[in-house]
């Protein structure tokens, strides 16, 4: 008397292959060569019913997997949009503050041009523009056949607008200009 495991294989055997529809072929086929093959494709069928049984009761892993990917890619987005964020604002930041050194360097340029256009007259002078200041230091240097003006013009933020506090120093620009037969009581 068979066991009780083999009954219940040859049970499952017979509903795989009458559900594959070959039972009949294999009970009532012809001999031989024919007969092997389909019992082997019987077997091979069998088996990928078996499988596709298995995938159907076994849980929902690949869409939870699909999930936690879909998870892990949102988080490297928003990490990598973070960064992003993070690099133009600094960009931004520096942007401002170059326009304003460029600003300061132009009216530190023209304070040096009205200096050496007229140095007696630039001690004590003051420049503004676009919310800076530039304001022109003359040190006099006497000699014997005229003198020399050092003069330095220092630009300071007056507004404190941009990255620049209220008085902080922006731009210093140091130039000398020389006046034959000039002495330094001249310079005011």
């Amino acid at each position: 008397m068979p066991g009780i495991d083999e009954r219940s294989s040859a049970k499952q055997d017979a509903r795989l292959s009458w559900a594959l529809g070959t039972y009949g072929m294999k009970q009532h086929g012809a001999g031989g060569v024919f007969a092997s093959q389909t019992d082997s494709q019987d077997h091979l069928s069998a088996r990928a019913l078996r499988r596709a049984h298995r995938q159907r009761i076994t849980p929902g892993w690949h869409g939870r997997a699909f999930l936690v990917e879909s998870l892990v890619l949102l988080a490297f987005l928003v990490a990598s949009l973070a960064v992003l964020m993070g690099l133009f604002t600094h960009a931004r930041i520096e942007s401002t503050e170059g326009e304003r050194l460029a600003s300061a360097v132009q009216l530190a340029q023209n304070a040096a041009e009205e200096f050496a256009a007229n140095p007696l007259a630039a001690p004590g002078q003051t420049f503004e523009h676009d919310g800076l200041e530039a304001e022109v230091r003359v040190e006099p240097e006497p000699s014997s056949a005229g003198t020399l003006f050092h003069a330095t013009v220092v630009v300071c933020d007056a507004d404190g607008s941009g990255a620049f506090a209220v008085g902080e120093e922006v731009y210093r620009l140091s130039t000398a200009c020389y006046v034959p037969e000039a002495s330094g009581s001249e310079v005011a």
